[in-house]
């Protein structure tokens, strides 16, 4: 009885399964970057410890943030951790002419002026294309209150991507 059982599931098993794919229009389907991007929000991706300088941090910290973190852009905040602006490698190099300097420069004085952000909810694809139209790698991801609650850059959104497309496909393409 098991044996026989075990025959008919293995025979009607897989055409059911392919039957009911194609129902729900699973069937063929090529997950892609934008599907994935439609359906998820910034804080699927956040990085809560995305490191902030502050206005007042000297440029020596600053530096010390640089050389710890994989970050290549950061947000400038004042005390209520509202962006004041953001400071990149750029900014950096330039700083670094004025090296004897470091313990009295502050972040303020060679940070960009950054008026962009996006929230938590904010859809993926929604971000993707802010940061496409006005050429940003990176966004401070701000609460109701505009304080700077996270990050989000264009290396961590690529590898995030990657990693879901890779899990996604995976589950109907297993190796």
């Amino acid at each position: 009885v098991i044996t026989v059982s075990t025959f008919i599931v293995q025979l009607i098993g897989p055409p059911c399964v392919k039957w009911a794919a194609e129902q729900a229009k699973e069937s063929g389907r090529n997950i892609s970057e934008d599907d994935l991007s439609k359906t998820l929000a910034v804080k699927d991706i956040i990085d809560p410890l995305y490191p902030l300088i502050e206005e007042n941090m000297t440029l020596s910290r600053v530096i010390d943030i640089f050389s710890r973190s994989p970050h290549t852009q950061y947000p400038i905040v004042d005390q209520n951790k509202h962006v004041k602006g953001i400071i990149d490698i750029d900014s950096i190099k330039n700083a670094l002419e004025y090296q004897e300097i470091g313990n009295l420069a502050l972040a303020l004085e060679v940070m960009k002026s950054f008026n962009h952000s996006t929230k938590e909810e904010t859809r993926l694809s929604d971000v993707k294309k802010y940061m496409d139209k006005h050429r940003l790698g990176f966004l401070p991801v701000v609460n109701d209150n505009n304080e700077v609650i996270g990050g989000i850059d264009r290396r961590m959104y690529g590898n995030f991507m990657l990693k879901k497309i890779k899990g996604v496909r995976g589950l109907f393409h297993p190796a």
